[in-house]
This record gives structure tokens, sequence and C-alpha cells, in this order.
């Protein structure tokens, strides 16, 4: 039976030393192939959207929370969504902000 079990361990040792040898493989390809790319063309500019459609909206990759004139009810809650959201993640993840 101990026969059995170190062919296994030495089994899936060796398949976990070659897929991390895959994996460094191609990161190195990878940044290699990027490195010899030529550098992108720049385009006319931003697309124009057709005569007689609606503009769109801007869109905004950050949020802001102004806080005045704001109750400390009101204060009190956007803190309590804030623990919820942060409850609600998994337990492995990791957020960016400290």
């Amino acid at each position: 039976m101990g026969d059995q079990t170190s062919r296994s361990a030495r089994l899936r040792y060796t398949a976990t030393g070659a897929v991390a040898a895959l994996v460094a493989a191609g990161a190195i390809a990878g940044a290699v192939s990027l490195a010899d790319a030529p550098p992108a063309a720049k385009g006319p500019g931003p697309a124009t959207p057709p005569s007689g459609s609606a503009k769109p909206a801007p869109v905004s990759c950050t949020t802001t929370f102004d806080a005045a004139g704001k109750t400390a009810e009101q204060l009190r809650a956007a803190k309590q969504a804030l623990a919820n959201a942060k409850g609600a993640l998994p337990a492995t993840a990791t957020g960016t902000s400290k």
C-alpha cells in the first residue's frame, strides 16, 4: 500500500512541476511576443455617433460620496450598506483599499 501511495505522490508532483514549467514558458513567450509587437497605430480618433442619434452619457469610473447635507442617520445607513457589501464577499477575496 505504501508503494502505491508514494508512486501516486510522485506522479502528482511531477504533473504539478510540468504544469508550472508550461505556465512559466507561456509567460516568457507572451512577454517576448508583446515586446516584439509593433506599437498600435493610432486611429482617426474617437468614434462619432451617426447623425440624428442621441449622444451617449459619459461613463465615470469613480464614484464619489458627498457627506455634506447628510443626516447622521443617512451616514450610518451608508456605512452599514458598505459593511454588508464587504460581508457578502467570499473569505478569500482581497480588497485593494485598506
